[in-house]
């Protein structure tokens, strides 16, 4: 049985407009595929905002992907992310800290000084859009390790103490 489907209205601009018909022409599909393929690719990326029960450190990935564009296309500051991604009382163990929030907001403007300001506030060294991601899942997600074993960019996103490799929840 297939799902039941709605049309949607959208506003965009003529640019905006242009760039789908020259994309839907270029790959022979309707221009109406080409937003449906943009949507359900945001959507994706987007998809642990859609579980109420995620909050801070269960957003870090997905901030970390899209969290610049949403910054910037949205407008967020800090507090905004803050009550977005933390819990309400703002002091849950889980929750991601006020300062990091305001590091990976400010990278939304202006990433070089992000990084610029990152490392002068920790021991980190931190020279690119990889390591200043890595830094933040090694904070949030290695701290099972010893601190001598942490490194920025050497963290291996879900695999056991064994070497395992998990699978991350699907939601949606």
């Amino acid at each position: 049985m297939e799902a039941k489907k709605k049309n949607v209205s959208l506003r965009m601009s003529q640019s905006d407009i242009d760039k789908v018909k020259a994309i839907s022409d270029r790959l022979g599909v309707k221009e109406a595929d080409i937003l449906r393929f943009a949507v359900k690719q945001i959507l994706q990326k987007l998809a642990p905002f859609q579980e109420e029960s995620y909050r801070g450190i269960d957003l870090m990935p997905a901030l970390l992907e899209v969290g610049e564009e949403l910054v910037r296309f949205f407008d967020f500051n800090t507090e905004q992310l803050a009550e977005i991604i933390n819990d309400e009382s703002g002091q849950g163990p889980r929750n991601i800290d006020l300062d990091d929030l305001k590091l990976l907001a400010l990278s939304g403007v202006n990433g070089q000084y992000a990084r610029l300001k990152l490392n002068s506030q920790s021991a980190a060294v931190v020279d690119d859009e990889a390591s200043f991601k890595a830094y933040f899942m090694n904070k949030y997600f290695a701290t099972e390790l010893p601190q001598t074993e942490k490194k920025v960019g050497e963290w291996k996103p879900f695999l056991t103490k064994s070497g395992d490799r998990l699978s991350m929840p699907k939601t949606a």
